[in-house]
């Protein structure tokens, strides 16, 4: 990819600057021919070493900038309607709801052994009593704030949700401070 400009980091000054003067104009010619016009060189010894360190953020910063001009970072996952919007549901619910759900201690449990079941966030019995432990306020405000949450990450891209748990306990320590 040909290029009109790219971008010299004080870095790679100071990687040369103590080369010879033969050695540090050959590392700035292959750099500039690499970042420009995309033309490996072929370098051998302390001049391949120092290349070989500049090589991988001038391809990021023309990753960048091809980017750039294909209109923006590509996407990295698919969009999920908002949680408020109206789903249209083309066939009819035909599910039998044996309902098993057995109240211990004013707190009902579902037959799936999850005490709080949202679309992201899962908590069995010992995990749900210790976060309420920390997030004191009542059962009741305590699944309100997790339902809230759950809403939050289900909207999220997937490399967020998967540290749900981790993320939730620091706010939930944050709360309690």
């Amino acid at each position: 990819m040909k290029r009109d400009s790219f971008v010299f980091y004080r870095s790679f000054y100071e990687a040369v600057k103590e080369l010879p003067k033969e050695e540090r104009l050959e590392v700035m010619d292959a750099m500039i021919e690499y970042a420009i016009n995309g033309k490996k060189p072929e370098l051998k010894g302390v001049s391949s070493a120092i290349f070989t360190l500049m090589k991988p953020q001038i391809d990021s910063n023309n990753k960048r900038f091809k980017n750039g001009k294909n209109g923006g970072r590509p996407k990295t996952y698919k969009e999920k309607p908002k949680r408020n919007q109206k789903r249209t549901e083309t066939e009819p619910n035909v599910n039998v709801n044996v309902n098993e759900n057995v109240n211990v201690n004013g707190r009902t449990k579902t037959g799936s052994n999850l005490w709080f079941e949202g679309e992201v966030i899962k908590l069995n019995e010992s995990d749900y009593n210790s976060w309420l432990r920390i997030y004191g306020g009542g059962d009741n405000h305590f699944t309100d704030w997790l339902t809230n949450r759950d809403g939050w990450y289900a909207e999220q891209a997937p490399e967020i949700k998967k540290n749900w748990f981790i993320a939730t306990s620091k706010q939930l320590q944050k709360i309690a401070a």
